[in-house]
């Protein structure tokens, strides 16, 4: 069994709530919500794992992601704060994903990515050889990743902790 070492998270709708409403940067956003349950996973996670960030919003780069999640006080917990500006691709493209496990510094048999959107962040880490847990609440069928409906899943996935 490969053991993970580094955990990646999509940004909207898995660690804080996408508002449609609001256009631009996210931290220009009038409010922010860290989602349920992120924290707490989070400062479980930190003291084992690499953790990331990754995002394909275009008019952020990492640092402005950073001051961002720094706002729902959340920032601490990541090595890595990463957009489309840093890995010189965006989602669904593979190259999007090789430079994530190229910036963490594992390979894809190593990283979890974690995301809430099939098409755009689970099908392409599964094909680059990532691990994945879909955040979703949808009953259809599973493929080749784990399925789970709330973040704190993610340790008991790769701690064997019960939540």
């Amino acid at each position: 069994m490969i053991k993970i070492e580094a955990v990646i998270f999509d940004w909207g709708d898995t660690l804080m709530r996408d508002f449609p409403h609001y256009e631009g940067p996210m931290l220009e956003w009038p409010e922010i919500e860290v989602l349920p349950g992120v924290a707490p996973t989070l400062k479980e996670l930190k003291p084992d794992f690499t953790l990331a960030v990754a995002s394909s919003a275009r008019s952020s780069n990492g640092e402005m992601l950073r001051r961002a999640l720094q706002r729902g006080q959340i920032a601490h917990y990541f090595n890595f704060f990463l957009t489309g500006q840093e890995l010189k691709s965006q989602k669904p493209h593979l190259d999007f994903f090789r430079n994530i496990c190229r910036k963490v510094g594992y390979p894809p048999g190593q990283c979890l990515m974690v995301g809430d959107n099939l098409e755009k962040d689970i099908i392409p880490a599964r094909r680059l050889g990532m691990k994945a847990a879909w955040l979703t609440a949808e009953k259809e069928p599973q493929g080749d990743y784990w399925k789970i409906s709330r973040i704190q899943e993610v340790l008991e996935l790769i701690k064997g902790r019960a939540v």
